[in-house]
């Protein structure tokens, strides 16, 4: 479950536009047999969408996904290969790494109204995959999921 749960944060905004329209969670797992290329396209194209991107941003935002699903395609590939408990929480954090650099970049193009637009997005997309689950899990797990 907590596999699972990292997972759904590290691919966060390609989620966005399935969690918004109240889409089964299953629907990111068709990512997984796209391209890099492709999964950066739709997911720009959704978050084009919901946050009115120029075409500018549209280029910079898809840039940064592709660089953002690049750097986690092996931390993702060693998350299920691993086994002890340090190893895993090693690499929770360098997906938590990857993901603030892309929160970083994204930000830097986005105008304020966009920003907080994002942000929203990102507090929907939590309550809908992840406000389940804290029934499952000690408060200190679930902390962990959300960091």
């Amino acid at each position: 479950m907590k596999k699972l749960a990292l997972i759904a944060l590290a691919s966060l905004l390609s989620h966005v536009g399935s969690a918004q329209s109240g889409k089964n969670h299953q629907g990111g797992q068709k990512n997984q047999n796209l391209s890099v290329d492709e999964q950066a396209k739709k997911e720009t194209q959704r978050v084009s969408q919901k946050l009115s991107l120029t075409k500018d941003q549209e280029v910079q935002w898809e840039e940064a996904a592709k660089e953002r699903i690049r750097d986690s395609e092996p931390i993702r590939a060693k998350m299920k290969g691993s086994t002890t408990p340090e190893e895993r929480q090693q690499l929770k954090k360098e997906m938590k790494a990857n993901r603030d650099a892309f929160e970083t970049r994204t930000e830097s193009f986005l105008t304020p109204a966009q920003k907080t637009k994002y942000e929203d997005l990102k507090k929907a997309h939590g309550q809908n995959n992840h406000g389940g689950h804290k029934g499952h899990h000690s408060q200190k797990k679930s902390s962990a999921i959300t960091d």
